[in-house]
């Protein structure tokens, strides 16, 4: 599955601006989330999460694969609603791990 990220107005920030990604996979039956706070830099991979401890993640475990399967799907819907506007980032891109800079 795709990564996610979302760059500008996030009400919940001290600041009112930010940036967050978010990547969303299955193994199996289970579904893993994983998001965090992200860089975006002017380099070949242009987004790395922003620190160590970064990202969190959830492991959610489903009876069989077909409804782990539909639980990502549905899961992508939300994110790239309205109410959370997440953007799908272009196939094979992804959000690098933390490195030092």
């Amino acid at each position: 599955m795709p990564y996610f990220t979302r760059i500008g107005r996030i009400d919940g920030n001290k600041t009112g601006v930010g940036s967050r990604g978010y990547h969303l996979y299955r193994r199996g039956n289970r579904v893993l989330r994983r998001w965090g706070r992200i860089d975006v830099t002017h380099r070949k991979h242009p987004f790395m999460w922003a620190g160590r401890n970064l990202p969190q993640q959830l492991v959610e475990r489903d009876k069989n694969s077909v409804l782990a399967a539909k639980r990502v799907k549905a899961l992508a819907r939300w994110l790239q609603g309205t109410r959370m506007g997440y953007e799908s980032l272009p196939s094979g891109q992804k959000i690098q791990p933390y490195r030092r800079q």
